[in-house]
């Protein structure tokens, strides 16, 4: 595949956030539009279109959907660190959003590493009766790592005050490997960290080592149907309101030997995502 963005005709989902009529927006964290296409009417039903995300990570979806709009109306259920109401991480949130409700925080489950759909799905539901008013943006971590049935095979996010965000944000050493990739690539850096045997492998790659390629996406359709699941119980409480399910960017699976989603990689697996305005559910 290459890895230049296809150069489609998909309607941009920055424009479609800003000036669409919705009233809640369900995000599905690294949801590819293809396994969505595949799985999603066994829950919801409605109308679907591909669209073209504005990031291929989530702090760049964040800084290019909502840095230059008006969302105060609009409460943010976050269970991923990026979006949070206390100023941390690189995206601050301050004076965007009428509230963020820090799902990630304090839903966090210690074992899993990551929210439970049917946490988030309880936090939607308690900022629904506070805000009745308010639209509302729903995040949901699945379908991205770490996999429900299997659980992390390595950290992930931290809960800790001390160290929000990816475990070893701001140790040297990574400092160190960030330089290296911005100034000479990300596939120089990967070959180099390789020789010297100080290479940290994404939870996809320790998956596929450990249980194969094949595995690998099983374990992600499963995280995509259990989240789905929880959207549909979801939107029962949310009956009469205008809902939309996207998300900030896809997941590359083994794709040219790629896994994750990776900053400003111009594949369109990445920057391909679904976006259904619900009419129905299970």
């Amino acid at each position: 595949m290459n890895n230049e963005k296809q150069k489609t005709q998909l309607e941009n989902q920055k424009k479609l956030i800003h000036e669409t009529d919705w009233d809640a927006l369900i995000v599905l964290d690294a949801c590819r539009y293809d396994y969505f296409e595949q799985v999603y009417n066994k829950y919801i039903s409605g109308e679907l279109q591909k669209v073209e995300s504005a990031g291929s990570y989530t702090l760049e979806w964040l800084e290019n959907s909502f840095e230059l709009g008006d969302f105060s109306d609009v409460v943010y259920v976050s269970s991923n660190p990026f979006v949070n109401s206390m100023g941390e991480g690189k995206f601050d949130t301050t004076g965007i959003f009428h509230d963020v409700i820090d799902v990630w925080d304090e839903g966090w489950d210690d074992e899993l590493l990551a929210v439970k759909p049917e946490t988030v799905g309880k936090y939607a539901r308690k900022t629904r009766a506070k805000y009745p008013a308010k639209r509302m943006i729903v995040h949901y971590v699945q379908p991205h790592p770490p996999y429900l049935s299997i659980g992390p095979l390595q950290e992930g996010f931290k809960k800790g005050k001390k160290t929000r965000g990816r475990s070893d944000k701001f140790s040297f050493r990574k400092k160190i490997r960030q330089f290296v990739s911005d100034t000479f690539g990300r596939d120089f850096t990967i070959k180099l960290t390789e020789f010297l045997g100080t290479r940290e492998y994404s939870e996809n790659e320790l998956i596929v080592d450990e249980y194969g390629e094949e595995k690998l996406m099983e374990l992600y359709i499963d995280n995509l149907t259990k989240v789905l699941s929880s959207c549909s119980r979801l939107l029962d409480r949310l009956p009469d309101e205008n809902i939309v399910i996207s998300s900030d960017h896809g997941e590359l699976l083994g794709e040219n030997g790629k896994y994750g989603h990776l900053k400003h990689f111009e594949d369109p697996i990445l920057w391909n995502v679904p976006w259904l305005v619900v009419e129905d559910w299970i």
